[in-house]
């Protein structure tokens, strides 16, 4: 049974809230946050957590700026403060009875995908891994070097303008890190199924693997290096 239930937490003095869904057996739960939206209003973000539950994982989806905070832009763009809530968030999740003992995958997109970065890049969370999608790499305050999780880049066609910061991000991750790959998506289908499949593939199998149909294969590719003008 999966139950998604609307959750609130304390993170970094700010009030969070949050959907949080955890199938019976699950071993694993992916922590979804955007920057540029809501997560827990984000098509894309809720589909591939659609299919993730289906496939045994835990989800949270969560939104980074606090109940009661005014519309500022200026709070989705900045990944310390990003961070520094989303660092409260996985405390939360350690003291929960049905979440303290799961491994954690975190999806990231927009300036979420900087902010999940740069917590992996200082905790020590073992068996956590990652997916960006769309990531803002080209703000300030991302530590790539440091980072040493399973990590996949994702970008979509309406977000060629992060190809570059994107591919400087994947060769800027730390060389302890063996199992990174940057794709390139030919649209948010693409997107959606690949990162559902890499958290399948790397986060531990639930106790009961319930059936899944996949639907149409991916297409997505390596992205490949543009020649300079």
């Amino acid at each position: 049974m999966r139950t998604t239930r609307t959750v609130r937490m304390n993170a970094d003095g700010a009030t969070l809230a949050g959907e949080l869904a955890v199938p019976r057996g699950a071993s694993a739960l992916v922590v979804f946050v955007t920057g540029g939206c809501g997560t827990t209003h984000a098509r894309r973000e809720r589909r591939v957590a659609d299919l993730v539950r289906r496939r045994g994982i835990g989800t949270l989806l969560i939104d980074l700026v606090a109940i009661g905070e005014p519309p500022d832009r200026s709070r989705r763009h900045d990944v310390g403060l990003l961070a520094e809530r989303l660092e409260g968030v996985l405390a939360w999740l350690r003291t929960r009875e049905k979440t303290g003992s799961l491994a954690v995958g975190f999806y990231g997109a927009d300036t979420g995908g900087a902010a999940v970065v740069r917590v992996l890049s200082a905790a020590d969370l073992e068996g956590s891994v990652a997916a960006t999608v769309d990531g803002r790499f080209d703000r300030e305050g991302v530590a790539l070097d440091a980072l040493d999780r399973p990590v996949l880049f994702v970008v979509t066609p309406d977000s060629e303008h992060l190809e570059r910061h994107t591919r400087e991000a994947y060769e800027a991750v730390g060389s302890d890190s063996r199992d990174k790959h940057v794709l390139w998506a030919d649209g948010d289908d693409d997107a959606v199924y690949v990162t559902a499949g890499w958290f399948e593939s790397r986060l531990p199998a639930p106790e009961t693997r319930p059936g899944f149909a996949p639907g149409a294969a991916t297409r997505a590719r390596p992205v490949e290096p543009r020649e300079s003008s």
